[in-house]
């Protein structure tokens, strides 16, 4: 397809460009320490990090002291958060730093991407879309120590490589080590990619151009990587994890609803359309746009100039069929097609602004604007008021941040709950944050048989009445620590 001509002498493009990164910036790092760590992955994720890091064994990623056999993803993302923690330190914002960064950078390289295939004003349309897209900056997305962030940028440096290897099939090289990179994040989810590549080499006819060494040496790059990780994973436990990870995160992910999931494909209707209002309401119209298909007296299929780009439809179409092939639902399975859908959404109202009636062309250049000031403030609203519940984890995640060793004697060691099992997330807070070993409690009257040590005791702020002049260390309106 033709590329449309760039004016890159358009003073206004690296305005807006600035503008929408900065957006980017606010909605994925403002406050980025606030949230409550959430249940259960992101919790689960910091905790095997900080052991890694305190254990020094960067091939199994442990959770509570012994091999974890339910996140039974390679190590990349638990490496990174690692790293993170070996940095900056073990903190919420350490925990989400790379996923925030993979955002932001699958932000700007969408913007890049869209002004290289179609201009100036579709890239900083398509930018603003995905900078307010509900799902993929809160939803596992990049204001959460998740992964699927990173799984997204990966891709977009797919498709990116994709392209360039149109004009120079060495580009492919690129492409399949990228994608090898992927499996080590989120292992079969990588599939995605291969499905991406596979539909991209018919479709551009590469079977022509490819000689034996672009398989030979693509093969070798992709799997090397994943090859070495394996044969060191093997040496700790043997075939324990790899069996597990084919057996349930391929095969029963895949064919089963595990973990009380949904099963049906009714399910990504909320973060597929609920989820990316007010932008989702140009996908009833966009297959309308500018598309022909004719039955009688004979068949005629005509589309727009977008759908004539293989790259776009390839990309929006795997994530979105692997998605729905798959029994087990999340909402974040489908994070990967955004931006791509992003895009298409910017070059259909683009085009109508081009195009269009006058009055109509006018009612879409305001309605940009008017769309993107509500998503925003959805956006950041959701950043100050989260989900439900969220009150009661962030009171209790803050009330065991305020503990300071230095104010007791001798070794500070333990704390203890009362009534409740620790979640993930609390147990990340005390054991990583503060470096406490969390234990429970049953009842009230245990209290005396730990006030002698160097422990503390966490309750319900309503429940101090019960004791006789508690040492009250750190306490909010819903939970108290005392010693």
């Amino acid at each position: 397809m033709r590329e449309i001509k760039k004016d890159k002498n358009n003073i206004r493009y690296p305005i807006f460009f600035a503008f929408i990164c900065l957006c980017a910036f606010f909605n994925l790092f403002f406050n980025l320490w606030e949230a409550p760590v959430q249940d259960w992955d992101e919790a689960r994720h910091g905790q095997s990090a900080f052991e890694m890091v305190k254990s020094n064994n960067w091939i199994v990623n442990t959770y509570q002291g012994t091999p974890d056999y339910w996140n039974l993803k390679p190590p990349l993302g638990i490496w990174l958060i690692a790293i993170s923690f070996k940095l900056f330190g073990v903190n919420i914002f350490s925990l989400r730093l790379f996923s925030a960064l993979s955002a932001l950078v699958s932000i700007i390289l969408t913007m890049l991407f869209a002004r290289r295939k179609f201009g100036n004003n579709i890239s900083i349309i398509s930018g603003a879309i995905l900078t307010t897209c509900f799902s993929f900056i809160h939803i596992h997305g990049g204001r959460t120590g998740d992964f699927d962030s990173i799984l997204t940028l990966l891709l977009i440096v797919c498709v990116t490589l994709l392209d360039k290897a149109v004009k120079n099939i060495d580009y492919l090289y690129f492409c399949f080590f990228t994608t090898s990179f992927a499996f080590l994040l989120k292992s079969f989810a990588s599939f995605e990619f291969l499905g991406v590549i596979f539909l991209f080499f018919i479709a551009e006819g590469f079977y022509k151009k490819m000689k034996f060494r672009h398989y030979f040496f693509s093969l070798i790059i992709f799997l090397s990587p994943i090859i070495i990780w394996l044969f060191a994973r093997y040496l700790q436990d043997g075939f324990v994890f790899i069996q597990s990870m084919v057996k349930y995160d391929l095969v029963q992910r895949s064919f089963s609803s595990i973990e009380k999931q949904a099963s049906s494909n009714f399910y990504y209707l909320e973060p597929l359309f609920l989820k990316f209002l007010p932008w989702s309401l140009f996908l009833f119209f966009l297959p309308f746009y500018k598309n022909r298909v004719v039955i009688l007296p004979k068949i005629l299929i005509k589309l727009n100039p977008f759908y004539q780009n293989h790259i776009f439809i390839i990309w929006i179409f795997v994530p979105l069929l692997f998605a729905f092939l798959v029994k087990t639902k999340l909402e974040w399975y489908i994070m990967p097609a955004f931006p791509a859908l992003s895009i298409l959404i910017g070059w259909h109202l683009h085009d109508m602004m081009l195009n269009q009636h006058f009055l109509f062309k006018k009612t879409i250049a305001v309605l940009l604007p008017i769309f993107f000031i509500i998503t925003e403030i959805a956006i950041g609203g959701y950043t100050f008021f989260p989900f439900p519940g969220a009150a009661q984890k962030k009171a209790f995640q803050d009330v065991i941040i305020q503990i300071h060793r230095e104010n007791f004697p001798g070794n500070l060691k333990n704390i203890y709950r009362i009534q409740s099992e620790w979640s993930p997330s609390e147990y990340f807070t005390a054991n990583a944050i503060k470096e406490l070993q969390p234990k429970k409690i049953d009842s009230i009257s245990k209290f005396l048989l730990i006030r002698g040590e160097s422990n503390l005791l966490i309750l319900p702020t309503q429940r101090l009445k019960e004791l006789k002049k508690p040492e009250i260390i750190a306490s909010n309106q819903y939970w108290s620590v005392i010693y």
